[in-house]
């Protein structure tokens, strides 16, 4: 009876293991035929990238290299990459029953790279500061070209120009007024462009404007009508009094202009004063064209536009 019982636990053992050696080999069957169908679609979407990608920009990231006299963080990253492989294409027309159809064929061409990525500028720094202009230099890295940077003193972008020297001047800037400046090298060939990490400046000041020259005078006024007598009080840097010009103009919301006879080196202070209205309103700070808001009534307002 014993034995009758244990060789049947023998088979049933047995025919479990052949099952189990049965699933297995069809699990193998099937990663083997899930791995060819990976590689297949692999290669299929390869080349569905080299034929897409090829000369679009591809949005990479460099980030700022600190040089002498530099810092990072200031400005904007630049990024611009472009494909590893240039493309041939050929086109054939077919003709058939008068009409005439154009199918291109795109292929890949790997012979050509995009070159390597240039190391970056070193000792970038501002070297001539004017009231508008700041001057820049650099030391020479082997590459195809710069492209330099201007933002303002928020980080926002205001120019940028491409170079092969090692100096580049940014004219027609504000007086007294902050900017930051960066610069990359760049490589460029058929195939795409390759840039260097950023570099920037710290923060840089423009001086102030100590020519002597004629200012620009707007005044918005009130909207309400009335005639007014305006009273225009120049204070200028060592002055014992200030220079006092008078205007008459309507209150109808426009903004009235003149240039002052006088050429002034530095002016302190323009002070605007609304006779019938009782109001008066003071810029202190200098520039080519000074803006004053006298368009509220009973607030002194300040306010300076250096570009208007």
């Amino acid at each position: 009876m014993y034995n009758q019982i244990h060789g049947k636990a023998f088979i049933r053992k047995m025919i479990i293991m052949k099952r189990i050696k049965i699933i297995i080999s069809v699990l193998l069957v099937i990663a083997v035929v899930a791995a060819c169908l990976a590689a297949c679609s692999k290669k299929n979407g390869n080349e569905e990238v080299v034929t897409i990608a090829v000369n679009d920009e591809l949005n990479e990231e460099t980030s700022g290299e600190a040089g002498e006299g530099v810092s990072e963080g200031a400005g904007e990253e630049v990024s611009v990459e472009t494909s590893n492989t240039t493309t041939a294409t050929s086109e054939t027309t077919t003709v058939k029953s008068g009409e005439t159809s154009t199918s291109t064929t795109v292929k890949s061409d790997k012979s050509v790279k995009k070159p390597a990525a240039p190391k970056a500028p070193s000792n970038f720094k501002a070297t001539n500061i004017t009231y508008d202009s700041v001057e820049l230099s650099w030391s020479k890295v082997d590459c195809k070209g710069y492209t330099v940077y201007l933002f303002d003193s928020k980080g926002n972008p205001l120019k940028s120009d491409n170079t092969t020297k090692t100096k580049y001047t940014f004219k027609e800037l504000a007086a007294d007024t902050t900017y930051y400046f960066a610069i990359v090298s760049y490589n460029e060939n058929k195939a795409g462009k390759t840039l260097s990490k950023v570099v920037q400046t710290n923060a840089i000041k423009t001086k102030i404007n100590d020519k002597s020259r004629k200012r620009t005078i707007q005044i918005r006024l009130p909207h309400d009508s009335e005639q007014e007598e305006i009273e225009i009080r120049i204070y200028a840097k060592g002055a014992k009094e200030a220079d006092i010009i008078t205007k008459s103009a309507v209150c109808n919301g426009d903004t009235i202009e003149f240039k002052t006879d006088k050429k002034y080196t530095v002016i302190e202070m323009v002070e605007v004063i609304l006779k019938k209205h009782d109001h008066s309103v003071s810029v202190t700070k200098d520039s080519d064209i000074i803006f004053v808001d006298a368009s509220g009534t009973g607030i002194d307002n300040i306010i300076v536009d250096d570009e208007i």
